[in-house]
């Protein structure tokens, strides 16, 4: 069945969008914990904790490009065989969603940050 010779190139665009939007997800993610260490307040440390929860719309959307385009990239070149990078790729991304998944939540905020 051929494809439209359109749809690769998207996917690969999608796959690299998702990948940049991981990296700001970091990043800000990143900034809030190092910024929350420096807050001198219950105010300052409740604007840092509100962008850190707030990341989540941006990994969530981010983690699905990444996987739905890369695994039609998968389908389209011919599976794994002889990519042994897309196996472990595949593999690492099930074991973090696993890790992330039997993690227990954090426990409520200090008193002093409600």
């Amino acid at each position: 069945m051929m494809q439209p010779a359109f749809l690769y190139p998207t996917m690969v665009f999608l796959h690299i969008t998702g990948a940049l939007g991981l990296f700001a997800a970091l990043g800000l993610e990143w900034a809030g914990t190092n910024n929350l260490r420096r807050s001198a307040s219950a105010t300052q440390a409740r604007e840092w904790m509100k962008l850190m929860c707030s990341v989540g719309w941006l990994q969530g959307p981010s983690l699905l490009l990444i996987q739905g385009a890369g695994l039609y990239m998968m389908h389209v070149m011919g599976g794994m065989e002889g990519r042994p990078w897309m196996g472990l790729g595949l593999i690492g991304l099930i074991v973090i969603g696993l890790a992330v998944g039997l993690t227990p939540p954090a426990s409520s905020p200090p008193p002093a940050l409600r």
